[in-house]
Order: structure tokens, then C-alpha cells, then sequence
């Protein structure tokens, strides 16, 4: 157990803040510590069994705690948890819990479980780890939600939970048939952006725009797919866009897009007002306008005028 951490009844596992995470991913760790405010009043009653005596190190000098016990009470939308231990001593910790399980997303009051309080000590902890249960049937994963005091004295804040399965948008069939390499790339570049890793999912999307944005090239103008795939052009004269896509909806939000997603990939960037938001709004128009033309090419292809 790492140093100044004080866990009731715990195992190992949850012991430490680097014990559920990589350490070779700074941005792992560091999203626990991302603090929203998300701050507390609380209170339902659950009394847990006492615990046995528990060691820990606290400054250098080992300390032992007596018998534990944890009680968590709701009140609205908030609980308190109060430890307390065999010298009669009790401590109150307030926070604010999850309303959605980070796994399967619906929205819930989750099970208190576990409680783990981090330095500078038992009365005055800076940060909690507490293990909840989802109570829904076709689910129930055990997770951690983090909390960190805005100050002392002061709330604790939600910082996120973990394990956490981002949600992603699914492709419709149409892009799906169109462009398999577009679909998994977006999930990908979704996942990274869901995770917090801001400075690589632009990336992600940059690259996914490239693909939808030949495929759909090469589905207009197949006699000129090896052209296509070996072009690095996708604006400009003689580009992707200008040369072999000709629906203007299309060449307005894929050239923006493009400029956005180069953006993500450079040292300077050109348009300092946009960001990640604007890309991603510029490659939903660029799939909806796709969509369109490709739903229009498949009735027109489907239903020819009976006159003509």
C-alpha cells in the first residue's frame, strides 16, 4: 500500500492511485485528477461489518488503526460516509456519486461498496477512491469513482470514474459499405476524444476524414481508384476534392474539415478560434452530405423515370 494512504478494508488492488492505472500513460493517471465541479450535501443506511486492524504507513513510521466500520446515508442526490473506529472516534467524508455507470451507461443510484481516503490524513483527506456497484441487472460492474477536495475546508469534487466504456456513434450502412477503413477509425479517434486524450484523437479524426473522403472518390470515379490512393492531395487543384468529387456540399465542409484536421497535426495552427469541437462538426456534415448523395445516386439508380 502506498505511503499516507489510509484504506478501510480494501484489497490491494485499490490500494494506491497507480495500481489501477499505467504509469507509462501520463494521461491515464491523469484523468482521475481531473476535477468537475460536482460538489455535495449528503445521505442511506448500509452498516458494514467491523474490519480487521489495519497497518499502514504514515510518514515514515508505522501506525496501526483499530476496527473500522463505514456507514454510507443518501439524503437527495448525495451521500455521507462516516467512519468510524474503535476509540469512538468519527469522521464524515460528503460526495456527490455517479448517476450513470461508466460501463453500460444507464442511468442508476449506485451501490457504496468501499472507501479509500488518501493524504494528509484520516480527518482531512485531500483525495477518495470509492468502490461502487452498478445495480442494474444486465450489468452489475463493480467501479471506482474518484474525488478530490477543492479545498480545505471544502467539497469534493467528481473526477471520473474507472473502468469507463466510451460511447461512440455508429455508422449508418450506407458509410459502413461505403468505407469499413472510415467506420473503425472514427470509433478509434471517439475513443481517444471520450478518454480525454485531446491532443491525438484530432489526429484520429484527420486521418478518418481521409478515408471516407477517397472512398467516396473512388465510388464516383472507379476507373480512377489507383489514382485516388496514391494521391496526398485532398484540397487545392487537382485535389481529392476537386478533381474527382463534384457536389459542392461536399467540397465546402470536406475542404473546412481538412483544413481543421491538418491543424491537429501541425505545430502552429492556422485557425486559432476553431478546435477539436469544429472538426468534428465539419466530418458529421461531411458524412450527412455523403449520406444524401449516396442515398440519392441508389433511388435514382433503383426507380428511373418510367418516361425517359
Amino acid at each position: 500500500m502506498e505511503r499516507g494512504a489510509w484504506s478501510c478494508g480494501v484489497t490491494s488492488l485499490l490500494a494506491s492511485p497507480s495500481s489501477h492505472t499505467d504509469e507509462k500513460c501520463p494521461a491515464a493517471r491523469q484523468m482521475p485528477r481531473a476535477a468537475t465541479s460536482n460538489d455535495v450535501d449528503v445521505v442511506a443506511t448500509d452498516r458494514l461489518a467491523p474490519l480487521g486492524r489495519l497497518r499502514q504507513l504514515w510518514r515514515g513510521r508505522p501506525i496501526s488503526f483499530g476496527p473500522v466500520e463505514r456507514r454510507a446515508q443518501w439524503k437527495g442526490n448525495h451521500m455521507r460516509i462516516t467512519i468510524s473506529d474503535d476509540e469512538d472516534s468519527q469522521h464524515q467524508v460528503e460526495i456527490g456519486p455517479p448517476d450513470e455507470c461508466p460501463v453500460c451507461h444507464r442511468h442508476i443510484e449506485a451501490k457504496f461498496l468501499e472507501l479509500v481516503i488518501y493524504n494528509p490524513g484520516f480527518a482531512n483527506p485531500h483525495e477518495l477512491q470509492v468502490v461502487f456497484q452498478c445495480p442494474s441487472h444486465t450489468c452489475q460492474s463493480v467501479f471506482i469513482a474518484y474525488y478530490a477536495r477543492l479545498g480545505l475546508p471544502g467539497p469534493f469534487a467528481f473526477g471520473g470514474c474507472r473502468p469507463f466504456s466510451p460511447q461512440c456513434d455508429e455508422c449508418s450502412a450506407e458509410i459502413k459499405q461505403l468505407s469499413p477503413g472510415f467506420c473503425e477509425i472514427f470509433q478509434q479517434a471517439q475513443i481517444a476524444d471520450a478518454m480525454g486524450l485531446h491532443q491525438i484523437c484530432g489526429l484520429g479524426y484527420r486521418k478518418a476524414l481521409e478515408f471516407l473522403l477517397k472512398d467516396y472518390a473512388i465510388s464516383v470515379e472507379q476507373a480512377q481508384a489507383d489514382e485516388i490512393k496514391a494521391s496526398h492531395r485532398l484540397v487545392g487543384k487537382g485535389s481529392i476534392l476537386n478533381a474527382y468529387i463534384t457536389d459542392r456540399r461536399i467540397q465546402a465542409v470536406g475542404e473546412r474539415a481538412v483544413w481543421l484536421g491538418n491543424d491537429e497535426a501541425h505545430y502552429d495552427r492556422r485557425w486559432e478560434d476553431k478546435d477539436v469541437g469544429d472538426l468534428k462538426r465539419l466530418l458529421a456534415a461531411t458524412v450527412h452530405w455523403i449520406e444524401i448523395a449516396l442515398t440519392t445516386d441508389q433511388y435514382t439508380k433503383d426507380m428511373p423515370n418510367p418516361g425517359s
